[in-house]
């Protein structure tokens, strides 16, 4: 019975090592997760950092573009202003060459 009961404490003293180092390789995978989360969030963060610097750079780059089309309708209108003002003149000089043939 002394044999049994000392094979029982030796058992249960093994099962209590095994225990307390499976706790500590819990609590060490614990940590190494808890460290990867730590690093994705830092990471997550600076990707929203990029994003929002993306969109303001987009914002500008629509500003400069509507800026760019309105000074392009201006100098259409102004090349159709000048094509008018040359159409008047030869219209204007073929009169005048008329009379002067006449």
């Amino acid at each position: 019975l002394r044999a049994q009961v000392l094979g029982a404490e030796g058992l249960r003293e093994e099962l209590e090592g095994a225990l307390t180092l499976d706790k500590e390789l819990g609590a060490e995978r614990l940590a190494r997760l808890e460290a990867q989360v730590s690093d994705k969030e830092l990471e997550a963060e600076g990707l929203r950092g990029q994003a929002q610097t993306l969109r303001g750079e987009v914002l500008r780059l629509r500003e400069t573009l509507e800026e760019i089309e309105g000074s392009l309708t201006l100098k259409v209108q102004e090349v159709e202003g000048l094509g008018v003002k040359v159409l008047s003149l030869e219209e204007g000089l073929g009169a005048k060459g008329s009379e002067v043939e006449g």
